[in-house]
């Protein structure tokens, strides 16, 4: 027996609870959710068969396939083959985070240039108003602490991954 065909020690709250978190914060579908949530537990990233999770999740194989297509899409997951098997093993894909880090990054990087480009343009205009630029300089000052500790956890997790 292989040891993929075991199934994973689940604790069946922190599961739901995950369930919960892939399907608000990922918009996942609900299988899909449940899938990535599962495949958390495999701590030892040996990976789970289609099999398997067919097994786990008692969905349809088109389902699962659809489901796992998403999943990879996402790059939520990845798969992966043994040597000299056909067997596809999914696993949680362990640079998501790092991508996920570096989106949310980008996405300050880009609001705090057009924070900059008001207050700009404000100036040019002669409209200026200190409750306003103080209020862009406090968000310009949060957004460049934020994009450091991002940029430095995005590092450390590089370095571990």
């Amino acid at each position: 027996m292989h040891q993929e065909d075991l199934q994973l020690p689940v604790d069946e709250l922190l599961l739901n609870d995950f369930t919960q978190y892939y399907i608000h914060t990922h918009h996942c579908p609900p299988c899909a959710a449940r899938t990535c949530a599962y495949l958390l537990f495999d701590f030892k990233r040996e990976g789970r068969s289609f099999e398997h999770l067919l097994e786990f999740l008692k969905i349809s194989k088109s389902t699962l396939s659809d489901v796992l297509k998403l999943l990879e899409e996402r790059q939520l997951i990845r798969h992966y083959a043994h040597e000299g098997c056909r067997k596809r093993f999914f696993v949680i894909n362990s640079t998501f985070v790092i991508n996920r880090f570096n989106g949310i990054k980008q996405d300050m990087i880009n609001e705090k240039a057009l924070l900059e480009r008001m207050l700009g343009y404000q100036k040019e205009n002669g409209s200026e108003n200190a409750l306003v630029e103080a209020r862009f300089g406090t968000l310009i000052d949060i957004f460049d602490k934020n994009i450091t500790t991002f940029q430095e956890g995005i590092e450390k997790l590089s370095r571990i991954n």
